[in-house]
């Protein structure tokens, strides 16, 4: 018997298979279109924020003295460089800001920044002492928490200022 055509039941099996192979595919599509999403915006926020971090620390480092740290709260730092500016580091809504010569913006997006201060004696200090007194600040741990889309990326960095 010569078959030129195909029954029912074999165009059925190729659409049910077809169907099954298509579903799968999505899956996966989905799937590696979601990783690719998350690598990008956790990069974005690893990279920008990173940057943020190391102007604080490099800046917190050059403090001019012991008697030049003027403010160390919880969640703002102002103090006076070696070149006599003063910078303060603060947190406006989710900005992170760099309050100097110039207003600069370091980082988007912040749901924390937290300053913890430290003596000599590596102990918590709830309120250091600040100018006109010398400071009892020996080391400072920074906390910075960002949220890109639905990622968070939180940053931990310590730094002892050279002065101090």
């Amino acid at each position: 018997m010569n078959r030129k055509a195909f029954t029912l039941t074999e165009l059925v099996m190729v659409v049910v298979l077809s169907g099954i192979i298509a579903g799968i595919l999505s899956i996966l599509i989905r799937q590696v279109s979601d990783v690719y999403t998350f690598v990008r915006v956790r990069g974005v926020a690893l990279s920008d924020n990173r940057l943020a971090m190391n102007r604080m620390m490099r800046e917190i480092r050059q403090i001019k003295s012991s008697f030049n740290l003027y403010k160390a709260q919880e969640t703002a730092l102002r103090l006076y460089k070696i070149d006599n500016e003063c910078v303060e580091f603060y947190l406006s809504g989710t900005e992170l800001k760099r309050k100097g010569g110039s207003d600069d913006i370091l980082a988007t997006d912040v749901t924390l920044l937290e300053f913890t201060y430290y003596d000599t004696g590596n102990t918590e200090l709830t309120t250091p002492s600040v100018a006109p007194d010398e400071t009892n600040v020996w080391r400072i741990l920074i906390k910075l928490t960002v949220k890109k889309g639905n990622e968070t990326v939180k940053f931990q960095s310590q730094v002892h200022p050279r002065n101090l």
